[in-house]
């Protein structure tokens, strides 16, 4: 059985509000990228503002095909996700904060990653 690797690697550092600009996260996140790309089937990357949640929810939805249409007999993937940026807890979720202010709760990416029949998460 062959294992499918997919990679999700997000860095923002141009967020809407000025206050909350980074440096660093791009970078760090281009650099995990590149790393991974000729060790991974699948690497995708959401850099500044295409990080939204519609671009994130999108690519893991499309993580079910990606694995069944490569392992026929049986769903087995590995998911790295790496996100360099502003995070914030609200009412209890940990939250990924995006380009323009809005949040994604990191529960629905796991949900979300596990529904497509990824069997290891990083």
């Amino acid at each position: 059985m062959n294992t499918i690797r997919a990679g999700l690697f997000i860095g923002i550092n141009e967020y809407d509000d000025a206050l909350l600009r980074l440096r660093g996260a791009r970078p760090d996140a281009e650099r995990m990228s590149s790393f991974f790309k000729d060790k991974y089937d699948h690497v995708n990357e959401y850099f500044d503002e295409l990080a939204t949640e519609e671009n994130i929810t999108d690519y893991l939805d499309s993580l079910k095909s990606v694995f069944e249409k490569e392992n026929e007999t049986e769903r087995n993937g590995v998911f790295l996700f790496f996100f360099s940026g502003h995070g914030i807890e609200r009412d209890g979720h940990q939250c990924l904060v995006l380009a323009d202010g809005s949040e994604i709760d990191i529960a629905l990416i796991d949900r979300k990653t596990r529904i497509s029949g990824v069997n290891r998460i990083f």
